[in-house]
């Protein structure tokens, strides 16, 4: 089975080939991932992580509106990479 990491971020005028990529939510410049979620695809395992910043892991995690308002971007943004 194929594994995949697909990492989601804002677009910055970071390297395309780096670690350091457009936090999701603020924008912020960061190194750090946050696990999304994963699907099992017919031979592929597919891991979606997020590039999120300290300050929004934190808001995320204290507070669900927030965080509900975060899983359904990243959902919309999943389903846009789709098409």
């Amino acid at each position: 089975m194929k594994k995949y990491n697909i990492y989601i971020f804002n677009d910055s005028n970071q390297p395309k080939f780096g670690w350091f990529k457009s936090c999701f939510i603020c924008k912020t410049i960061t190194a750090q991932t946050y696990f999304f979620n994963e699907k099992k695809i017919i031979d592929k395992y597919i891991k979606y992580l997020v590039y999120i910043c300290p300050e929004c892991k934190n808001c995320i995690l204290k507070n669900n509106s927030i965080r509900d308002l975060y899983e359904k971007k990243v959902k919309e943004y999943i389903n846009s990479m789709k098409h």
